[in-house]
């Protein structure tokens, strides 16, 4: 979805002109700009209570 819908969104603009006329490299660069920016989300937001929940429960089970 990340990709898809901003190579959509150029599409459409070119259609909303009165034109299917398709401008690769600017689809192209769209397509790795919504892919690049979905795994910057992803990487940036990853679930650090989870993490810090385990350690926790892993340094507990040392402790015993």
């Amino acid at each position: 979805m990340a990709v898809i819908l901003p190579v959509l969104t150029v599409v459409q603009q070119s259609i909303s002109h009165e034109e299917l006329t398709f401008n690769w490299r600017l689809i192209g660069l769209t397509a790795i700009g919504g892919l690049v920016g979905y795994l910057i989300k992803n990487f940036l937001t990853d679930n650090v209570k989870d993490a810090e929940k385990t350690l926790d429960i892993a340094a507990k089970k040392e402790q015993k």
